[in-house]
C-alpha cells in the first residue's frame, strides 16, 4: 500500500524533546493498513523551533517495510 502523510496534519513536538516510542501515528498517515506498526527512524531536530521533517518506517502485517 502507498502510505502517505495526511494533508494538513502536523505533529507538534516541543523544543528539545523527541517523538515518544508509543506515539499513535494513525491519525497522521493516509492508507495505513490495520496491524501495521510505525517506528521513528530519524527523530526531528528540535533544538530550534519551527517546522522540520523526520523519517518513519512502517512495517506491514506481512513484514514488508516502507520508509
Amino acid at each position: 500500500p502507498n502510505v502517505t502523510a495526511e494533508p494538513g496534519k502536523k505533529i507538534e513536538v516541543k523544543k528539545d524533546n523527541k517523538i515518544p516510542d508509543n506515539f499513535d501515528f494513525k491519525p497522521y498517515l493516509k492508507n495505513l493498513p490495520e496491524n501495521s506498526t510505525v517506528q521513528v527512524v530519524k527523530q526531528p531536530n528540535t533544538t530550534n523551533t519551527g517546522e522540520t521533517t523526520f523519517i518513519v518506517e512502517i512495517t506491514f502485517a506481512n513484514k514488508a517495510k516502507q520508509k
